[in-house]
């Protein structure tokens, strides 16, 4: 990291470097995981007079070789750009406080393949897939009076997706006959698909008293998602009925805040938002992009979710001891999901399992509720013990079944203690088993799991820092819920997280 710079101007710039091999899980089993990166970006900006700055930033990363455990394809590059303009204006106006405008544009450049794959003995696959994202804000903040402000303004978004899979089939992998000649194919992946979005928004904050605190906002969107290029398959299931509609989504919260006094918090907020389903979960035609081995088949008929939400918050901070709580309800119409269709036969390597496809769907109507929660105690002076629990529950009432990959009930501890220039630290992660499983989505069960960490730090100086650490002290073999089965060993397993490592760090800062 180097920085600097005066009242005209200034810079930040920064690099990483990354090489990670395979590693091995907990009972030693060899994941297939390793890759190589590295980035660099740059930030500089320049202050023309007390009212105006402008900044630009860049930022450029590469990454090859990255060998993904549970895709049936590698990444031989994944090289991306993103250019970003700020531009700030600070006004003396009694109304008029600040306008803030932004742009960026970035472009991404992916290549995947089989080559390290089993499967690249029956079929060579080749897959450039480029991404292009362009957008900007444009914010004003306005002092309506002592009490109130308002941030009004507009955004906008336009993304696109294209690539092809080249495939050359050598060896028909169902019966090992051997292809001569070889026989060759294009699968269209993304169809030359885009979404686009045009969006108005405004936030009043108003200050009741010294002691409440009201803010309310709204914002309508327009988004249009088309496909350009639709695979002949693909156009011939949906009836060429492949185009979405414009959607004209208004989205609103209200938030009220009441502080008690220095130590108690209190805060009751509710509202509607909208997701638009992704151009993956539109037009995906028959890959394997999940959490498991199924192929996935998009649908442009797809619905905008909507959420409607109600969250109550509520804090105590003590010089010994504080703790928070975060409850919430949702409910949410066509929630997006995908369900296994047994009428939809998987496209490629018929022979294999599974043999049906995964169609992303609406479900009607979806809740959930849950809470986060936590305590910090400061046991005595630099020994600090914080907790915090996370749970969710989420019910499909459309299937009358649980909603699938929902993270079962967690909890994270810490236990750290501070002295003179060194920092000690022990964590400890429980995950409770998941049980309640989505029976259409063909999801499995998790096993609970207990995770403890070391770590220490030292500074000898303000700006170096040596750091070492012990991950998974116990060696424990255990995979998150939503890991995915993989195909890299002789027989289908779980994505294994890593055993017992061990890190070593160094860091200075210019």
């Amino acid at each position: 990291i180097l920085k600097g710079g005066n009242n005209k101007y200034d810079f930040f710039i920064n690099g990483t470097y990354r090489n990670y091999g395979n590693y091995e899980s907990g009972n030693g089993t060899e994941i297939i995981s390793s890759f190589k990166a590295y980035d660099y970006s740059a930030k500089v900006g320049y202050n023309i007079n007390n009212k105006n700055r402008l900044q630009v930033s860049f930022r450029e990363s590469f990454a090859k070789d990255v060998m993904h455990a549970g895709l049936p394809m590698d990444a031989l590059r994944d090289n991306g750009k993103l250019l970003t303009y700020d531009y700030l204006y600070k006004s003396n106006s009694t109304v008029l406080k600040t306008i803030k405008f932004k742009v960026y544009g970035s472009i991404v450049d992916h290549l995947m393949t089989n080559e390290f794959k089993k499967t690249f003995k029956f079929t060579t696959a080749i897959a450039p897939v480029s991404s292009k994202t362009l957008g900007g804000k444009n914010e004003f903040a306005l002092s309506l009076n002592d009490k109130m402000m308002l941030f009004a303004g507009f955004d906008t978004y336009y993304i696109n997706r294209d690539g092809v899979r080249n495939r050359e089939m050598k060896i028909n992998p169902c019966t090992e006959t051997i292809l001569n000649p070889h026989k060759f194919a294009i699968d269209k992946i993304w169809q030359n698909s885009y979404t686009s979005d045009y969006g108005v928004f405004a936030e009043l904050q108003y200050n009741i008293s010294d002691k409440a605190t009201l803010k309310t906002g709204i914002r309508n969107d327009f988004i249009q998602s088309d496909i350009l290029d639709p695979e002949n398959d693909f156009a011939e299931f949906y009836e060429n009925k492949l185009h979405p509609e414009v959607q004209n989504l208004t989205d609103f919260f209200g938030k009220f805040s009441y502080r008690m006094n220095e130590r108690y918090n209190f805060t009751i907020a509710a509202g509607k938002s909208s997701r638009t389903p992704d151009l993956l979960e539109l037009f995906i035609n028959h890959s394997s992009v999940g959490q498991d081995a199924y192929e996935y088949l998009g649908n442009p008929n797809l619905n905008p979710e909507k959420n409607y939400q109600t969250d109550l918050i509520f804090s105590q901070n003590g010089d010994f001891f504080s703790i928070y709580a975060d409850v919430f309800y949702s409910y949410i119409k066509d929630f997006i999901t995908a369900k296994v269709d047994s009428s939809i036969p998987r496209k490629f390597t018929q022979c294999m399992q599974p043999a049906f496809t995964k169609q992303f769907i609406n479900a009607n109507e979806v809740y959930q509720y849950g809470f986060t929660a936590g305590f910090k105690i400061k046991i005595i002076k630099n020994l600090l013990f914080t907790s915090d629990a996370n749970y969710t529950y989420a019910q499909n009432k459309t299937r009358n079944e649980p909603v699938a990959e929902i993270a079962p009930f967690s909890i994270l501890s810490n236990l750290s203690y501070k002295f003179k220039q060194f920092l000690l630290s022990i964590n400890n992660r429980y995950v409770a088993a998941q049980k309640r499983i989505a029976t259409s989505f063909n999801e499995t069960s998790s096993q609970s799991f207990d995770i403890t960490d070391f770590n220490l730090s030292y500074s000898p100086l303000k700006l170096t820092t040596l750091s070492f650490g012990i991950e998974n002290i116990a060696n424990i073999n255990y995979y998150e819920h939503t890991s995915r089965p993989y195909r890299s060993l002789p027989e289908q397993l779980m994505l294994y997280n890593p055993g017992r490592s061990f890190k070593f760090a160094l860091t200075i800062k210019f």
